[in-house]
Parts: structure tokens; sequence; C-alpha cells
């Protein structure tokens, strides 16, 4: 690749953007994380506009889901 990064490199870059998202979503009723360049450049950010919107969702959506 052009900076030249093994495949160490890579998952060291990997954890590092997935490290919040690892802890936070276990907890929560999100089924599936979509990485853009926006997670990428800004994980928390997008962590946390992630869990706002499934805050926003509401609880009779929730329930009927079970």
């Amino acid at each position: 690749n052009q900076e030249q990064t093994g495949a160490r490199g890579i998952m060291t870059v990997c954890e590092n953007i997935l490290r919040d998202f690892k802890f936070e979503l276990p907890s929560t009723d999100i089924k599936q994380l979509t990485i853009d360049a926006e997670t990428c450049a800004n994980p928390r950010a997008a962590l946390d506009k992630l869990l706002k919107a499934q805050m926003q969702v509401p609880l009779v959506s929730q329930c009927a889901k079970s």
C-alpha cells in the first residue's frame, strides 16, 4: 500500500477507530454499524451521533420489536 503499513499497523488503526464502539454498542439495541469516512475521521462524534439517534426512537417502536 501507499504508506507501507503492514497488517499489524492496519489492525492498530482499526482498533483505535473502533475502540469506543466495542465498549458502548453492546449495551444498546443497535445491530448494525456502517464505517465511513466520517467515522474514521472522528470516531467519537460518529458514535455520539449514532447513540443520540437511537435514543430518539419512540419507546412504542422499541417495544414493538420485542
